[in-house]
């Protein structure tokens, strides 16, 4: 029962400490789609006076979303595997 619960324990430690967070992924992923949303905005209202501008800003923020975002889902699948081989025996886990 007692070894049980330092089982338990220690999975929620695992979860808690290693999980990437996806609040501040979206967070991030709105702020920089702005510019972009901004710049189809001034192109479906016939505005051209800042599309340069805003084409230069929309492109680096979308490849960082594309980071990001791969990034997230890399350390997901690592996430997912470390849990995989904790759970397939505890007691040959390294921490």
């Amino acid at each position: 029962m007692i070894k049980n619960l330092e089982q338990n324990n220690e999975i929620t430690v695992i979860k808690n400490a290693h999980k990437p967070s996806l609040v501040m992924l979206i967070v991030l992923t709105l702020i920089s789609i702005g510019p972009s949303g901004n710049l189809f905005l001034e192109i479906t209202d016939g505005d051209y006076s800042r599309v340069f501008l805003l084409s230069l800003m929309s492109l680096p923020l979308l490849i960082f979303i594309g980071v990001i975002w791969t990034r997230y889902f890399y350390q997901m699948g690592k996430y997912k595997q470390e849990l995989e081989d904790y759970m397939r025996d505890p007691s040959d886990y390294e921490w």
